[in-house]
């Protein structure tokens, strides 16, 4: 496969798992969907985490639009969760937060991953992985 025909089939992989996760954030409860996100593949096992978030970035944010930060998050999961590793989905609330707004990113072992501003200043009120919320 060439270099462009793999870039599309990963840019239309990114918008097909999109519309999965809006479709199935509507049907699951969330700690369920992320279980069943988690199990290992080997379609993206050759990139890097950092790079799938760069990628994810690139794919899902076009001119001024982008999906919420919980879609892009589960996104980028599936991908980093196709590699092997054990990402979690973290749910976190400004430190110093007046309003119900979340945000939602991805860590391995701890380090935030994104999407941007990823934790930022967010304190993290729950998460999720193949092993279930925590």
């Amino acid at each position: 496969m060439s270099s462009y025909s793999s870039k599309l089939a990963l840019a239309l992989r990114i918008w097909w798992l999109a519309g999965v996760a809006w479709w199935k954030m509507r049907a699951e409860p969330l700690p369920a969907f992320v279980k069943q996100w988690s199990e290992p593949d080997t379609s993206s096992r050759n990139r890097s985490p950092l790079k799938l978030r760069e990628i994810v970035d690139r794919v899902l944010i076009v001119g001024g639009w982008r999906p919420r930060c919980i879609i892009r998050a589960m996104v980028l999961y599936r991908l980093v969760a196709e590699t092997g590793k054990e990402p979690e989905l973290v749910i976190g609330l400004p430190v110093e937060s007046n309003s119900k707004d979340t945000h939602a990113w991805v860590e391995i072992n701890g380090h935030d991953l994104g999407p941007w501003p990823g934790r930022g200043n967010h304190h993290a009120m729950a998460r999720f992985s193949h092993e279930g919320s925590k």
